[in-house]
């Protein structure tokens, strides 16, 4: 992958291959429900429950949560309901673990 920020850095050069793995998720996941495919972004939601590490139950239950409440709103075909909350998490998902830090 050769996404560049405003660093300079390639994605792939500070990105573990799982972080980006997540991204493209949440980016297919985001596309498919802008375009009301409900299959596709069910099984995208399926698949970043399915990532989810248990290990860390505080963290994982949370966005266990987060998920399934995005099925239901696909469901319903509430897709506006279902986008507003991936798109709120690919944007936090970008700035927290895909973004240069400074330290």
């Amino acid at each position: 992958m050769s996404i560049s920020r405003n660093s300079g850095e390639k994605l792939s050069e500070r990105t573990t291959p799982a972080e980006q793995v997540v991204m493209q998720l949440y980016e297919l996941g985001v596309r498919s429900c802008e375009l009301r495919d409900k299959e596709k972004t069910i099984r995208v939601v399926k698949e970043l429950i399915a990532a989810l590490d248990f290990n860390y139950p505080e963290v994982a239950n949370t966005f266990y949560q987060l998920y399934l409440f995005v099925l239901k709103m696909l469901e319903e075909e509430d897709y506006g309901s279902a986008l507003g909350v991936l798109t709120e998490i690919r944007d936090t998902w970008d700035q927290l673990v895909l973004t240069p830090r400074v330290l």
